[in-house]
């Protein structure tokens, strides 16, 4: 009976798939996970480990000041990802590359004084919405290669 009650209580304890997974979405008819910004904003302040995001969809605004993101030491590579709502990185410091190829910011993206001190890489990116980048200061090499 100790038993079946430890084992009821690990059962109920123990979180689900469905509220840790990813749901998923489509966007013109292709598959993508669906992720809260949240999930990337965690990561962009944890640390210096390589980010890698394929067919993803992030939801929600961010605003990386008000979320604690002063800097980014982790390089990122983004490949297919859309971020479905405004983000903003104002005055945030880039310390590693950022890669992203057939991104999508479908509600706009601010970098008001965001400073790269790595090589930033935009292939084939889509912009809706307002785009300001006023300020910002690119150490090493820009490249935006056109869709």
């Amino acid at each position: 009976m100790a038993l079946f009650a430890l084992v009821l209580c690990l059962l109920l304890a123990a979180p689900s798939l469905g509220a840790t997974g990813a749901r998923d979405t489509t966007i013109a008819g292709q598959a993508y996970a669906l992720l809260p910004i949240e999930t990337l904003a965690a990561q962009l302040r944890q640390g210096s480990a390589p980010l890698r995001y394929r067919h993803t969809a992030f939801a929600g605004r961010l605003d990386a000041r008000m979320a604690g993101i002063t800097q980014v030491r982790a390089p990122l590579e983004l490949e297919e990802v859309f971020f479905l709502d405004q983000l903003s990185f104002d005055g945030v410091v880039f310390r590693a590359p950022v890669q992203g190829t057939r991104l999508c910011f479908g509600r706009g993206l601010s970098l008001l004084g965001t400073r790269f001190e790595g090589d930033l890489t935009i292939e084939a990116g889509q912009w809706r919405g307002p785009f300001s980048a006023n300020q910002a200061v690119f150490a090493d090499r820009l490249r935006r290669v056109p869709a």
